[in-house]
């Protein structure tokens, strides 16, 4: 029985820390978390410059800064509990860009605000969560790290919602708006061939609809085997008319039969 029961605690045990492994993070988690995560990877030409992003969270407070080619150097600082939602850009001479429109709307992509939230979302995206390593669900790891800091700036920035460290909450509506975002990603370069294989397509149906079979030609150009709507012998097989009409007697007319 002690076997048995030593078996069952350690099988227990290593469910519930491999479960704790693979399950996600919460909203509180991340947002209560402090780390530091940096991620590099080699560019062209020839991966002799390297592309850095750096990722430094203090509870609401995170500080993103890109280098690219060595020279090209930014930084932004989003504190996702403080309101009117805002960006504070550059290192020395701060640069306050406040939220003034949705960014999901047409009229509104192209303002200062909107570049610049589609800016360090590219940068996260291409140069950190592509080549950070690690499991995304698990916080610990770099990818889980840069995944956090991800989805609390997409709620902050994206929908203009002031978060709170006392409010529990949730990430249910970024992760689906990501998902939704890579879907339609992956189907633009099919919508731009859809106008040329509907054009195909329509060419090949008006095709099909003027290429009349050889047989119903044959019988509109002679519409002399047409009867009733049912489609009589081939023409070859008819006796001509002309020539029938030849062979048949021809009744005399005002013709005087003889008396016996």
């Amino acid at each position: 029985m002690d076997i048995l029961m030593k078996i069952s605690l350690s099988l227990a045990i290593y469910l519930v820390i491999n479960l704790s492994a693979y399950s996600m993070f919460n909203y509180s988690e991340c947002l209560n978390d402090n780390f530091k995560t940096e991620v590099s990877h080699k560019v062209s030409p020839f991966g002799l410059t390297k592309n850095i992003i750096n990722v430094e969270k203090d509870k609401c407070v995170i500080v993103v800064k890109h280098q690219r080619y060595k020279y090209l150097k930014n930084k932004w600082v989003i504190d996702v509990c403080r309101a009117p939602v805002h960006i504070k850009e550059g290192s020395d001479a701060v640069n306050v860009i406040k939220r003034a429109d949705d960014c999901s709307q047409k009229y509104s992509s192209s303002s200062d605000y909107c570049n610049t939230f589609s800016t360090i979302s590219k940068y996260i995206q291409d140069d950190g969560l592509i080549f950070a390593k690690g499991d995304k669900e698990d916080l610990e790891s770099n990818h889980g790290k840069m995944y956090c800091s991800f989805l609390l700036m997409q709620k902050y920035l994206s929908t203009g919602s002031v978060l709170s460290r006392s409010k529990d909450d949730t990430f249910s509506s970024e992760i689906k708006n990501i998902e939704l975002a890579h879907q339609q990603a992956v189907r633009r370069p099919l919508q731009r061939l859809a106008p040329a294989r509907a054009q195909q397509f329509q060419a090949q149906t008006e095709a099909q609809q003027f290429q009349a079979p050889a047989e119903a030609q044959q019988f509109e150009s002679n519409p002399q085997q047409v009867e009733q709507g049912t489609m009589q012998p081939k023409l070859s097989q008819l006796i001509d008319s002309s020539k029938n009409a030849e062979n048949v007697p021809k009744v005399p007319q005002n013709e005087t039969i003889e008396e016996f």
